[in-house]
């Protein structure tokens, strides 16, 4: 939950020189379940690379997940015209397997929910649960549903090893809401890869 996973392929590129751009396919087998993954450029000289998927930090422990791959190249033609090749990792051998366990990073606020007042700023402690490799720089934030209008939070930049803090959260004097949807805080760290451990946790407004 909440890491990067790679996994390296080996290219059989049959006297192909060019770039290829390694993504995530458009169409799957399975649903995501929130997986991402950026673009990512494969040097015309390389025949292996890592392919990165991000997982969300609410993907369930214990779900198996599979991630098909795209790798893009551009071909051109004798006439001189260009144009997109493509391979898909159908097989279920080729393609990115991954078995959720809970995540290095977890975040815990004190309090579940909390009261609103226009124009109002409401200090919100939090607690950073950090595992191996999870000892690093990082960010704590607000992540509001994009309806929530209103609202904010300055976030709060964690040194290494720093486990707890507080964020403020800022209610506008007019127009905040609606709040019919929880809230999240989000924990990222950088690992040593540099790649973000994330956690999560949701608390409620409540109106007076």
């Amino acid at each position: 939950q909440g890491t990067t996973f790679y996994r390296r392929y080996t290219i059989v590129r049959n006297d192909y020189k060019g770039q290829l751009t390694a993504t995530i396919a458009d169409v799957q087998i399975r649903h995501l379940q929130g997986i991402s993954c950026k673009s990512r450029p494969v040097p015309k000289d390389s025949d292996q690379f890592d392919f990165r998927i991000q997982l969300p930090p609410w993907l369930e422990a214990g779900r198996t997940s599979r991630t098909q791959m795209l790798l893009v190249g551009i071909v051109t033609d004798p006439d001189g015209t260009s144009h997109k090749v493509s391979y898909t990792s159908n097989k279920e051998s080729d393609q990115t397997v991954v078995l959720a366990t809970s995540g290095l990073v977890g975040v815990d606020t004190a309090k579940t929910s909390i009261i609103s007042s226009p124009g109002d700023a409401v200090e919100l402690p939090f607690t950073v649960l950090r595992g191996t490799g999870a000892g690093g720089p990082g960010t704590v934030e607000l992540m509001l549903p994009a309806h929530i209008q209103g609202v904010s939070a300055t976030p709060v930049k964690l040194a290494s090893g720093q486990t707890s803090g507080k964020l403020v959260i800022r209610f506008a004097k007019s127009g905040a809401g609606p709040f019919n949807q929880s809230l999240k805080i989000r924990a990222r760290i950088t690992d040593a890869r540099g790649d973000q451990l994330i956690g999560e946790t949701a608390f409620e407004i409540v109106t007076e």
